[in-house]
């Protein structure tokens, strides 16, 4: 019997050391996300043939209008989870090129730091968001659960642009990896085309419709991405570019003032 105790005692001390051990080699809980510093430009091509091959709609796509968080221009909150933020260097070198080239007119271009979200969170930033008299502005604050925000614009304060204009909405979405999901229209007064009404008796037989047409141009693309490099997203007529880069939240940039 005295022989057994020195093996109970081993056995009793490596079963009292077990939970120590077990708790030792479980991982440690993963640190929160980095924030997402989402950077957008969008831009028009000049080349005048540009998607007149194809078919557009003439309506103006109000509920796209209305769809998107607004961000606020001045918040004033440092916890707000979706916050103006200024283009980095990179998306101003871009920008730079753009005005500088013949073939292409810069748009919009768009900024923003938010956390990064899953699927079931994510929330859509309107880049233009339509703004009316006696709107209220949709902020920014996004508690748990973060919910998507309309704008409550009624459809009669839509107004048809007088310039090309670019409305919608560009989705972050990160797990594993990050992606975008970008859903945007350009609007665009044309000249209404000659119509032919065959052959005459010595009249003109083209006649042009009254008034100009709209030509509606959409963006409706979803993508994986491979961070730090500039996204793509085109449509014949024009181009949405999406640059998104994680930033820890002491290196988070500061909202542009004003």
């Amino acid at each position: 019997m005295i022989a057994k105790f020195p093996l109970i005692a081993t056995l009793f001390l490596l079963a009292a050391g077990m939970p120590w051990s077990a708790a030792r080699a479980q991982p440690a809980s993963p640190s929160p996300a980095p924030a997402q510093w989402v950077q957008v430009i969008v831009f028009r091509t000049l080349d005048p043939d540009a998607g007149d091959h194809e078919r557009w709609s003439h309506r103006l796509p109000t509920k796209l209008m209305r769809e998107g968080l607004q961000l606020r221009e001045r918040t004033g909150e440092s916890d707000a989870a979706f916050r103006p933020a200024p283009l980095g260097p990179k998306m101003q070198r871009v920008w730079a090129i753009l005005r500088a080239a013949a073939l292409y007119a810069p748009l919009l271009r768009v900024a923003w730091i938010q956390p990064a979200l899953n699927f079931d969170s994510a929330i859509p930033v309107a880049l233009n968001p339509v703004r009316a008299r006696g709107t209220r502005t949709v902020g920014a604050r996004v508690r748990t659960p973060p919910m998507v925000t309309h704008l409550s614009v009624p459809a009669s304060r839509l107004a048809t642009p007088l310039k090309p204009t670019v409305y919608g909405t560009v989705k972050i979405t990160v797990l594993r990896h990050v992606y975008i999901a970008v859903h945007t229209v350009l609007i665009e007064r044309k000249p209404a085309p000659a119509i032919n009404r065959g052959p005459s008796s010595g009249r003109s037989s083209r006649i042009t419709a009254s008034g100009p047409i709209l030509n509606v141009y959409p963006i409706h693309q979803a993508n994986q991405v491979r961070p730090g490099r500039i996204n793509y997203f085109d449509n014949p007529a024009y181009g949405v570019l999406v640059y998104v880069k994680a930033v820890p939240a002491a290196a988070t940039p500061k909202p542009p003032r004003g």
